[in-house]
This record gives C-alpha cells, structure tokens and sequence, in this order.
C-alpha cells in the first residue's frame, strides 16, 4: 500500500523530470557486508547503512526501532527549506506536512509488519537472516536527492529482498518515505 507521504514528495517536489539518477548496484565488499551485519542501532548515513538498519529491525521484530528510520515534521520542514524549484510547491510541503508525517508512520507500520509476516509465511526464521547489499537509484532534482532501493538478505541459502520505493536524504540521513514490501524469492 502506497502512503500519501510519497504523495507528497511526488507530486509536489518531483512533478517535473528528474535529473538523471544514479544506478547504484554496488558489490558490498564482504569485509563491508560483515560490518553492516553487526550494526545494533539504526544507522542510515547511507543507504547501506539504511538497509542494513532496516533487517536489523525486522529480526527484532522492532517496530520502535524502525520509527527512527522515518522523517519527523522537523525533518520534512529542513528538506522542505532546502528545495530550490518553484516556492508554490514549497509553501505547498510546508502547509501539510504535519498530516503526511502521521500517515507515514501509520503506513509504515503497515508495511513493516506486512514484510516481517511474508517472510515467516515463506519459512524466514528472522534471527538467522544475514543482511546481503543493497541495490539503489539515487535521483537529485531541486536540491532534494531520493532514492529508490532493494534491500537483499539471505536466509537458508536463499535469497530474499525487500523494497523501498522512495527514501529521501535529510540532515539525519537517509529517511525511509515509502513502505517497505516484500520481495519473492529469485
């Protein structure tokens, strides 16, 4: 299910044509791997970082957790202040960013949960997922960078990943804007 938050930052901050974004499929080097596997509190200085945090959160089922991964009235206030296309579009954000900040928790909860239950429907046993690399196109437009990404993560030998259709970059770092979902096997 589609928030209205991504709603928000689609429509009003990334209605016109993007500048060319950044296909990401990065390698993470295992020594990298093994370090974002042992991450114990959310960390999103990058999207490596945010991935990995987000696998962290659904191992310990730890929607609390995760809360700190999404953006807060302050956090869309900043972005908000930092864009730089037309300010019709940015009175527009700053007006109703209080209701969009509820409905992505709300939402991502939501989320969260839908992705932690396909997983144990598949037979996941979350304490024994291992984070894997994360894949990300990184789009910059009005001095706002957003990504999409894929979350991959390995269970009993197989492979498994997770979406995220829309994350946007803020002074706290990369903030996740979109529900997660559930990926199928490859």
């Amino acid at each position: 299910m589609k928030n209205i938050f991504i709603t928000l930052f689609t429509l009003l901050l990334f209605s016109c044509t993007n500048e060319k974004g950044k296909n990401n499929s990065v390698e993470t080097t295992p020594e990298k791997t093994n370090e974002l596997a042992q991450i114990t509190e959310p960390v999103n200085q990058t999207l490596d970082e945010l991935g990995a945090s987000l696998i962290l959160h659904l191992k310990n089922n730890d929607f609390e957790k995760f809360t700190e991964l999404l953006p807060v009235t302050e956090d869309v206030e900043q972005i908000a202040m930092n864009y730089t296309g037309p300010e019709e579009k940015k009175k527009k954000i700053l007006l109703s960013m209080q209701d969009k900040v509820k409905e992505i928790m709300i939402n991502s909860k939501t989320g969260f949960d839908e992705v932690f239950n396909s997983a144990l429907k598949e037979g996941v046993v979350w304490n024994d997922v291992n984070f894997s690399h994360v894949e990300y196109d990184i789009k910059k437009k009005d001095n706002i960078e957003r990504a999409s990404m894929t979350i991959f993560f390995v269970y009993s030998n197989l492979n498994y990943k997770i979406y995220i259709g829309e994350s946007v970059n803020s002074q706290r770092g990369w903030l996740v804007t979109q529900n997660p979902e559930w990926g199928k096997l490859d």
